[in-house]
């Protein structure tokens, strides 16, 4: 079998790999409203499949995501579902990719190093339950990592277009692909900055061809989110306020749309110590695995510098170097302007796990037997500290679950303690109340009709919403004589918790 065919292989196995573990963990879960978006990209998925493209601008959300997720909507799924559905397969593809293509590029020991050390990267598997596009662009990153270096090398006309296509789609997906696009156009260009001159304006004419028609799709939206939305005027309106103060700490005292820099970033006393205070907030585990990538990728460096000196063979893999830095730039401006949420900037995850695949096969490729294990030592030690540090991704995601669930029931949790006591029976309609692992042992689920307590027979109450997977099956039998209304409580997302007491006449 050849290393394409064996590559293509890995491919598929990781994916439907991957694919079984989502199915079993969320297989009775539905409508899983944990993120602070959710309600925005309901909306504009919905005005989309409603054909009402101006009003759907008006969420200040690019169009790649709810139109993708048009896809789920037609099979049936709700909104929440369609978007989430989008996530998973995106998270499954981006991780696909890059053990295959590592495998295909390095070899079968950086691609095993990649794929442990992704094994424990938790809040990169834990944005398969956010509801945004930010999973979707970092398979986009993946994407380009790997097949970037072999489009931008092909003698095809296709190659290009397709490169120049797939690089576009990343700025109609999130905004962090407005930095990405210019400098795969970079790359691409230092790429075959050898051809003959009407070699290199044809193939820069392929690029604008696969991305002038998605650039096309962008402006139009853009122009409509100007004047729609409120996004692009209350980040103008922030760094407007930012700009205008007089020192630093009039600066992070102000009252921003984004909320209070003094604040989120433990009162900082200087800019530098801001950006200090919100590395960890703003990267999480991911920062860790970048710079620790880094440190191996230093050594890795030093050992083919050492190489190039004694003049022994190397293999610089200076392509797939270089697009690791094109994925790393965007970062910088994104993280100099702090006014970002933790996930942006979670497409590090990319980058760290090229240069950790890179610096494997540098330090493997020209040592033999016990020396491999010698030189490997860097990156045992890097996925070591991963392993002791972080949580694997099942209890990763499982735990975030957990903490989703207990956001979504804890008004109905407060206002039960406060009328009936803190261990009064409460059944939720929704099996997502599993993961929680902090609920009462009085807390208990349903899904189903038949597992309705009788009223006679039972102090317990019923929480429902319309958003539960247990609710089309359960509120047919609820608000009238036998279970009563006795509140309407809202939670996050402008999700409404109906919870009924029952009643049993004398």
């Amino acid at each position: 079998m050849s290393k394409s065919k064996k590559s293509l292989f890995i491919f598929f196995s990781v994916g439907l790999i991957l694919l079984a573990w989502n199915l079993w963990l969320h297989h009775d879960l539905t409508n899983m409203i944990c993120s602070i978006d959710a309600d925005k990209w309901s909306r504009a998925t919905e005005e989309i499949a409603a054909q009402r493209y101006a009003l759907a601008t008006e969420s200040d959300r690019l169009p790649f995501l709810p139109f993708l997720a048009q896809l789920g909507l037609w099979a049936g799924h709700s909104t929440i579902d369609a978007l989430q559905l989008v996530s998973r397969m995106s998270w499954i593809f981006s991780i696909a990719i890059l053990v295959a293509g590592f495998f295909h590029r390095y070899g079968p020991i950086p691609s095993a190093a990649c794929a442990f050390a992704l094994i424990f990267a938790q809040s990169y598997a834990q944005l398969t339950l956010e509801i945004n596009a930010q999973i979707l662009l970092n398979a986009e990153f993946a994407a380009l990592l790997i097949l970037g270096p072999i489009l931008s090398r092909s003698s095809s006309p296709f190659a290009w277009i397709l490169l120049g296509a797939l690089a576009a789609l990343t700025t109609v997906t999130k905004e962090q692909g407005f930095l990405l696009f210019p400098l795969v156009m970079l790359a691409f260009i230092i790429q075959n900055w050898s051809s003959r001159w009407l070699g290199l304006l044809g193939r820069f004419g392929a690029f604008w061809v696969g991305a002038l028609p998605i650039l096309a799709w962008l402006y139009s939206w853009l122009l409509s989110m100007w004047y729609r939305g409120l996004k692009f005027e209350q980040l103008r309106s922030d760094l407007n306020d930012l700009l205008k103060a007089e020192s630093w700490s009039e600066a992070v005292n102000q009252n921003l749309y984004w909320g209070r820099i003094n604040i989120t970033y433990h009162q900082p006393t200087s800019y530098w110590d801001s950006l200090l205070n919100a590395w960890p907030r703003l990267t999480h585990d991911t920062g860790n695995h970048f710079l620790l990538s880094l440190g191996c990728f230093g050594i890795a460096l030093g050992w083919l510098l050492y190489r190039r000196w004694k003049k022994l063979e190397f293999c610089m893999y200076g392509a797939e170097l270089l697009w690791c830095v094109v994925m790393i730039i965007p970062m910088l401006p994104l993280f100099a302007m702090l006014l970002i949420e933790p996930y942006h900037l979670s497409f590090l995850q990319i980058p760290a796990m090229g240069l950790l695949a890179w610096s494997t096969a540098q330090l493997t490729k020209y040592t033999e037997g016990k020396w491999i294990f010698i030189a490997l030592l860097p990156v045992f030690a890097t996925l070591v500290f991963l392993t002791s540090r972080y949580q694997h991704i099942h209890n990763a995601v499982a735990g975030n679950l957990g903490a989703c669930a207990a956001g979504r029931i804890l008004p109905v949790d407060r206002w039960v303690e406060r009328r009936f006591g803190k261990e009064h029976p409460v059944i939720y309609t929704d099996p997502m109340i599993r993961f929680d692992r902090l609920r009462p042992d009085s807390h208990s689920w349903i899904t189903e009709s038949q597992d309705m307590p009788k009223p006679c027979q039972t102090q317990a109450l019923i929480a429902t919403s319309e958003w539960t997977n247990g609710y089309d099956n359960i509120a047919p039998y609820l608000g009238g004589w036998q279970w009563k209304l006795a509140a309407s409580i809202r939670s996050i997302n402008q999700e409404i918790w109906e919870v009924y007491t029952p009643y049993c006449p004398k």
